[in-house]
This record gives C-alpha cells, structure tokens and sequence, in this order.
C-alpha cells in the first residue's frame, strides 16, 4: 500500500512533494503545454492545479478499466516516490 507522508521538521528544509504530484506537474506543465497550449495557458489562468483534476481522472480510468486488487498494484507503480 502506500507510505504515509513524512511530516516536516520545524526550522527544516521544507518537504519534498510526492511522486503524484511530481508526475501531476509534469503532465500539465511539460507535455500539455506541448499538445495543447491554449488549454494549458486556460488551466494556469484559473490557477488550476494538475492534481485537481488529473487525480480523478485517473482513478477513473484505471478503476473502471481492472479489476480493485489489480488496481492497487498499478498505483502503487505508478505512483510510488521513487525518490526516496
């Protein structure tokens, strides 16, 4: 299953964001604003944060496309921190 997020430290450096969102960001902000400029130049207008919508999207396509248990074993590849 998936780890719980590491609180941050008082006086520290500030905590990493999660691999999700890491990929989240890449989606909009790199590839896009690639394929699709003007939606992407909408989405930043409206300070729309990739994980708002890409998060729903997701769990909708995988959790309609496999069965749940083989759905956890997708999220936790695909979204495993693999920075840490």
């Amino acid at each position: 299953a998936f780890a719980p997020p590491t609180p941050p430290v008082r006086g520290g450096p500030p905590p990493r964001p999660s691999g999700v969102l890491l990929r989240c960001e890449r989606v909009q902000n790199d590839l896009l604003r690639v394929k699709d400029e003007k939606l992407y130049q909408h989405l930043e207008a409206n300070a729309v944060e990739p994980q708002l919508y890409l998060m729903k999207w997701i769990r909708l396509l995988l959790g309609r496309e496999f069965h749940p248990d083989d759905v956890a074993v997708l999220w936790d590849a695909l979204f495993a921190d693999h920075h840490q």
